[in-house]
């Protein structure tokens, strides 16, 4: 009685050792280990919108570029929607921030993307507008040919010189910020450094007590309190840039490219003929979707894009 008393022990032991988290040479610790290294995914993308963006510029994404990496997109914004978040099969967060377009609402959200990014780990996090369009493919390419182990922060210039910002303190020194409305890259050792300042809304609050814009705050955020120098990626395109003048055939070599809708005559839009009524396709986004990657073409499009590429005129 006594060796069965003593074999039911050691049987007890023995399962208690091989599902303890803790032990560290627990079997099914060091299977779930090799699961979860192979789960954090290349490239994670965030997208500032806001509710009155949700049924235009939102769908616009949701329909085109957004069918790229559905799994890796998310859509950040100030109000909760059935209908887009099930368009996006889950990937609307809302971040109960102010609803709006002014600075402390995007300051807000970009607070929660960065959150997005920690809980993601992937190898690198870029934040877009809901007036970009993105080539992910292009984009994941440009961005895995680079040491995600380093920490980078990539971006636009935003301005002629670097700007300076006064917080009190001598070692605070000037610094380039990358325009929000071209997109802003962190490799996974730049959001990493990030992280323990990201608690208890860190950026969130720098911004307010400097009084800056998202992007300008990001910008201060990674050369004043990280360390980190923007890298500039020249072919990020915003709506501040005179998009026209890229030549149509260059467009499928820009990982990011955006547009402006004012109001007609005013409008700064990439020089793609419309293939949609401009009614349905105001940013252009369904005909640089079809161009660049021949998907949802009406069916005058391939004899189109032969001539348009064959035309002595071609811009």
């Amino acid at each position: 009685m006594r060796y069965l008393v003593c074999l039911i022990f050691l049987i007890l032991i023995f399962f208690v050792l091989l599902f303890n988290p803790y032990f560290p040479s627990g079997l099914f610790q060091k299977r779930n280990n090799d699961q979860t290294s192979n789960t954090f995914p290349d490239l994670v993308i965030g997208i500032k919108t806001t509710r009155i963006n949700h049924k235009k510029r939102a769908k616009e994404i949701v329909d085109t570029w957004f069918q790229l990496a559905p799994e890796d997109i998310f859509f950040v914004t100030d109000a909760s929607d059935a209908t887009l978040n099930h368009s996006t099969k889950g990937h609307l967060i809302n971040s109960y921030c102010p609803i709006g377009h002014y600075a402390s609402a995007l300051v807000c959200k970009v607070n929660r993307i960065l959150r997005l990014f920690v809980e993601t780990n992937a190898k690198w996090s870029c934040i877009f507008d809901d007036d970009n369009f993105v080539n992910v493919p292009l984009l994941k390419e440009t961005l895995l040919a680079m040491d995600e182990a380093q920490p980078f922060y990539l971006g636009k210039k935003s301005t002629a010189e670097p700007v300076s910002i006064y917080d009190g303190s001598k070692t605070t020194r000037p610094f380039w910020f990358g325009t929000g409305g071209a997109g802003v890259c962190l490799s996974r050792a730049a959001v990493q450094k990030m992280a323990p300042r990201l608690a208890n809304n860190g950026f969130r609050n720098l911004s307010s007590r400097l009084g800056l814009t998202d992007d300008m705050a990001l910008g201060f955020f990674m050369a004043n309190v990280l360390g980190i120098e923007l890298t500039e990626m020249k072919n990020f395109h915003s709506h501040l840039e005179e998009l026209s003048t890229i030549p149509v055939k260059d467009l499928k070599f820009q990982p990011v490219l955006s547009g402006s809708v004012v109001g007609g005559i005013n409008d700064n839009l990439v020089a793609l003929p419309y293939l949609f009524d401009p009614e349905t396709d105001p940013y252009k986004f369904r005909s640089l979707y079809c161009y660049i990657f021949r998907y949802n073409c009406p069916a005058f499009a391939e004899p189109y894009f032969f001539k348009l590429e064959n035309a002595h005129h071609f811009p």
